[in-house]
């Protein structure tokens, strides 16, 4: 219960120093940093985990499913900066034809790169189904990275069954 009230603190304060510090991206990044930090070490500490004995952590469950997720996740994030490095560079081959030697910058677009959390849960559905248990290692590690890089055809192909 108290950890629910402090994350849900910890939005609030989130959110009203976004409102505050729009224009200060690296007052927000620093805020953010320290209120993730805040938040995982008192997950650490107010859950039954204990650190001692052979078994690390990370090799328990929730957490295991956790590192996955978030290798996942950052697949689909890596999957969307190289979209938008791809289609930068189609908008420069086309300005050099048009005789422009400018080079446009990525265009980040929020929505477009929270679209594919929506499908996080049903991609991260189909990874746990193709692995043969979800022990950290190199391999599950590899593997959920590249279902988050490869989300949409996993998803088309799924859809398509």
């Amino acid at each position: 219960m108290v950890s629910f009230l402090l994350v849900g603190f910890l939005g609030t304060c989130l959110v009203w120093t976004f409102e505050h510090f729009r224009r200060r991206w690296y007052a927000l990044l620093a805020i953010v940093v320290v209120a993730a930090s805040v938040v995982i070490i008192a997950s650490i500490s107010m859950s039954a985990l204990t650190l001692l004995g052979a078994e690390s952590w990370y090799d328990r469950q929730p957490w295991e499913d956790v590192v996955l997720f978030v290798m996942m996740i950052l697949g689909m994030a890596a999957r969307y900066v190289t979209k938008e490095i791809e289609d930068r560079r189609r908008r420069i081959d086309e300005l050099r034809r048009a005789g422009d030697p400018s080079k446009p910058g990525l265009q980040f677009d929020s929505w477009e790169f929270a679209y594919p959390l929506f499908f996080s849960v049903v991609t991260f559905g189909a990874l746990l189904g193709q692995l043969q248990n979800s022990a950290i290692s190199l391999a599950n590690m590899i593997l959920s990275f590249q279902t988050g890089f490869f989300w949409q055809t996993l998803l088309k192909r799924n859809y398509e069954r």
